[in-house]
């Protein structure tokens, strides 16, 4: 497995800073890819403000010979049909989707969030019924419509707080489209807040040919909460074996490193880096143990 090429820096890791740090930080440890989200001095909530994110964004790739590979375009709002463009006018706007397939950006981030025709919000898929999973597959396809003439993607991020906060709330939402254009971001920190025992190499598995991007970091669970500020190596995953089930799947896309933690995101993002090359020589070894695929059930 080629992860260390693979690698995309996530730019929630530096959010209060500016998008200068961002891209200087990619160049300085290695990336060749950066995820572009708001930041100290750049918006992506207008059309406006992503026009101008995405010139600078463009202007600091060239400069550091990083590529802006995916960008967070923030909530998808899914509500009545006829209300889908009107509540998200930057996913349809003609202007922005032509302005990142300029920039090489190929691949749109978002968080779906329904919204039922009577106003009231469904915050997490155990609320939701057929009727709004349904309602988001739908959307879902139309969004691909208009992404794919301009030779864009999307993925849906598991997170919570969304109808997609899930293992089951991805497969239900994006996880059996009819359009490839759009399938699921899969976070692993995110599917284990959800469900803390959920098996990630067998989800891995089950979300195969639907994995658009991932995100990787690491969090401690405790019965009164959880902690982010640790590095990769430390938390509940283990990615020797998250890894090892990328690889048996065959996903090929793109390894989001992301720190969601307080502190001072180089020290993290350096101490990570080596843990992953460590993690990319041990995998590429032919006579070093791994974990075997999952059995399917039933």
């Amino acid at each position: 497995m080629r992860v260390e090429s693979q690698l995309c820096l996530v730019g929630w890791t530096y959010r209060h800073w500016p998008m200068r740090r961002l891209f200087e930080a990619a160049a300085d440890h290695g990336f060749g890819a950066v995820e572009i989200r708001p930041c100290a001095d750049a918006d992506l909530c207008s059309i406006d403000g992503i026009g101008l994110a995405l010139e600078q964004a463009s202007r600091l790739a060239r400069q550091h010979q990083v590529r802006v590979a995916v960008a967070y375009l923030h909530n998808f709002v899914v509500t009545s049909p006829d209300q889908l463009v009107r509540r998200n006018p930057t996913y349809f706007s003609p202007d922005v989707l032509s302005q990142l397939a300029d920039s090489g950006t190929g691949l749109v981030h978002l968080l779906l969030e329904r919204v039922r025709p009577d106003g009231s919000h469904v915050l997490a898929s155990d609320e939701a019924d057929e009727a709004d999973f349904s309602a988001c597959r739908e959307a879902l396809e139309v969004l691909a419509e208009a992404l794919e003439p301009h030779g864009l993607r999307a993925a849906v991020e598991v997170r919570p707080g969304t109808i997609a906060d899930s293992f089951e709330g991805a497969l239900w939402t994006s996880g059996h489209l009819d359009h490839e254009t759009v399938g699921v971001s899969v976070d692993f920190a995110n599917l284990l807040l959800t469900d803390r025992h959920l098996n990630l190499a067998e989800a891995v598995h089950s979300m195969q040919g639907r994995m658009r991007y991932t995100h990787l970091k690491n969090l401690k669970l405790y019965p009164w909460g959880h902690d982010w500020d640790i590095p990769l190596e430390a938390g509940c995953i283990d990615y020797f074996e998250v890894l090892s089930a990328l690889e048996q799947s065959g996903y090929s896309g793109l390894l989001g490193l992301e720190y969601c933690g307080q502190g001072d995101p180089d020290a993290f993002v350096r101490r990570d880096l080596d843990y992953l090359r460590w993690l990319e020589k041990r995998l590429n070894q032919a006579d070093r143990w791994k974990p075997e695929r999952p059995t399917p059930r039933g």
